[in-house]
C-alpha cells in the first residue's frame, strides 16, 4: 500500500484482503510491515450473489 501511494495512487483497493482479514486495518496500524493474507484469487467472487465471503478461511 504505502508503495502505491508513494507512487501516486489517491487509493487502494482492500475489498478482498478485508473479506479475508476484518482486523487487516488494525493490525496495519500496529505494524506497518504485517503482510494481508489475502492471496487475491478472486475465488471470493462467486460469492457476491450468496453471501460474499473468502473461500479459503
Amino acid at each position: 500500500m504505502d508503495l502505491a501511494m508513494a507512487e501516486g495512487f489517491e487509493f487502494v483497493a482492500m475489498a478482498r484482503a478485508l473479506l479475508r482479514e476484518p482486523d487487516l486495518v488494525n493490525r496495519v496500524q500496529r505494524d506497518a510491515g504485517t503482510p494481508s493474507l489475502c492471496i487475491h484469487c478472486n475465488k471470493c467472487m462467486p460469492t457476491i450473489f450468496s453471501g460474499t465471503r473468502c473461500v479459503l478461511t
